[in-house]
């Protein structure tokens, strides 16, 4: 009888100690969990109408507002004081956030608006049609097909793809494997009024990797066996996981001929004659359900851009990767050389200048 009842009590200690470390971690994961999700009022004052939105997504809703209207900041805010009333602007803004926000929870559900919809770049929208062609903006001509035409186009594309490029870079994965060095690139960074920042570019495999220098700053975002990371002088910084994505992305698709390591599904959408030169345009769905829109071109079978959106409350959030000016390195590698960023309210211009070290 001793015996068991000194077992009972270790039994009943142990009970006791499983339920507190349970208590703990579901603490935790709360604590962490309202870290990640929380709302924007809780982060910013005087929010009256998106108060319960997620605090990440507030900078996102903001820039798709002045890139829609052709503003900044300071239509509807005062510059050393952007939580203060007074001005006429942001009263009719949060007017404006109420009715496309009811517009797209009970009518658009399915294919949200924004405020492009009716200003399209103006302050004030106009009443009436638009009959300029220089005032279409990125109207697209193409239009989903069949699912057995989709498939035909989207193997025709994908093996013209593999094709132009795949001994290219089988040559150049086997001999940085063999090798594992790296490949340095010298690069600037073009700002739309006109400033440079020096940049700093490494690639091989499983690893890449992109520093900007802003004067004494050095911005560092690296994607490095799966995973994405971002750096300010050293120091780690939280990602969302929209950002994080794209620095995963950008990764996985420099010199990777066979698209279906990054995308487990595709589908055709038609041509895109609104760019510079025709390009046919897949939609491609990842493997955790996540969709891009792949540019390639008609002409030279490479893909010349990517376009990603992360979805908020009055419309999708847009990030587009343009690509141009491929170059073939002595590693057997196809690397653009000219890349363009556009997003609401943010956009630059990567120019490789020239290779500071080079796999022999």
């Amino acid at each position: 009888m001793k015996c068991l009842f000194f077992d009972v009590k270790i039994l009943k200690c142990q009970i006791l100690i499983l339920a507190a470390l349970f208590a703990v971690l579901f603490f935790v994961n709360r604590i962490m969990s309202q870290a990640q999700m929380s709302k924007a009022s809780e982060r910013f004052k005087n929010l009256k109408v998106l108060g319960e939105e997620p605090a990440d997504k507030i900078g996102k809703i903001m820039n798709i507002m002045t890139e829609s209207l052709g503003v900044n900041c300071s239509f509807c805010h005062y510059e050393n004081d952007f939580a203060r009333d007074g001005k006429e602007q942001k009263e009719t803004a949060r007017r404006m956030l109420l009715m496309t926000i009811e517009i797209n929870r009970n009518y658009f559900s399915n294919q949200p608006i924004s405020c492009n919809v009716c200003h399209r770049g103006r302050p004030l929208p106009d009443n009436g049609p638009i009959f300029s062609m220089t005032d279409k903006i990125d109207k697209r001509s193409y239009i989903e097909k069949s699912p057995e035409h989709s498939g035909k186009r989207v193997d025709a594309i994908l093996n013209r793809y593999k094709s132009k490029v795949r001994q290219k870079y089988n040559t150049f994965n086997q001999t940085l494997k063999t090798a594992n060095k790296d490949i340095v690139f010298n690069a600037k960074r073009i700002e739309p009024n006109g400033d440079i920042e020096k940049e700093v570019v490494t690639l091989r495999p499983n690893f890449y990797s992109i520093v900007t220098f802003y004067g004494k700053t050095a911005i560092t975002e690296v994607f490095e066996n799966g995973k994405a990371s971002k750096q300010v002088n050293g120091s780690q910084v939280a990602l969302h996981a929209f950002d994080e994505l794209q620095i995963k992305r950008e990764a996985e698709l420099k010199c990777q001929p066979d698209l279906s390591k990054v995308y487990k599904s595709f589908f055709y959408l038609g041509e895109d004659k609104a760019s510079k030169s025709v390009a046919e345009v897949i939609r491609a769905t990842d493997y955790e359900g996540r969709s891009d829109l792949l540019f390639f071109s008609a002409v030279s079978s490479l893909l010349i851009k990517r376009v990603a959106a992360d979805p908020t409350i009055i419309g999708d959030y847009t990030v587009s990767h343009s690509y141009s000016d491929y170059r073939l390195l002595n590693n057997g590698c196809m690397y653009p050389f000219w890349v363009e960023f556009a997003s609401p309210g943010i956009k630059w211009k990567r120019k490789i200048i020239s290779i500071i070290k080079r796999q022999k």
